[in-house]
């Protein structure tokens, strides 16, 4: 069971990924720079998605929450201006 969760949020991690090679590509077509900082931010969001993923895949609901409040926290950030 261990194995199938990790294989199933290593897909989540790997197709989010996808998604942000592609958001990068959007930013290089425009001409425009990427901060580091939105590429870290970005990055702290796939991780955050990954722990979901990994809670759900393994039912354990502990991981899942805690992987929800960390994704809840990245969304959080940047409306705080923190980011």
């Amino acid at each position: 069971m261990k194995r199938v969760a990790v294989v199933l949020a290593l897909l989540v991690v790997a197709g989010l990924g996808l998604a942000l090679s592609g958001f990068l590509a959007d930013f290089a077509a425009l001409g425009t720079a990427v901060s580091p900082a939105l590429i870290v931010h970005r990055v702290a969001l796939l991780a955050a998605l990954g722990v979901v993923a990994t809670g759900r895949a393994a039912a354990d609901r502990p991981v899942a929450v805690a992987g929800l409040l960390a994704w809840a926290v990245g969304l959080a950030l940047p409306l705080a201006d923190v980011i």
